[in-house]
């Protein structure tokens, strides 16, 4: 997405499959389990202070996953 747009909503498997494009079509046991995660900031692998921000999204994500 671009800089200063809005993320999309990803409460849905098929929001999420939305974000992925063509990789949503693949046969993999990630997509079929509904265990992806999509983090949707062009900034968060700036070598910035967003660094910080995506490492906690990530985090908090796997560790939903892994509920």
């Amino acid at each position: 997405r671009a800089v200063g747009a809005a993320p999309v909503a990803q409460d849905t498997p098929e929001a999420r499959r939305l974000l992925l494009g063509p990789l949503s079509s693949l046969d993999i046991p990630a997509l079929r389990d509904d265990r992806i995660i999509v983090i949707d900031d062009p900034l968060a692998l700036l070598p910035t202070t967003r660094l910080a921000d995506f490492a906690k999204q990530l985090g908090d994500r796997l560790e939903a996953l892994a509920r």
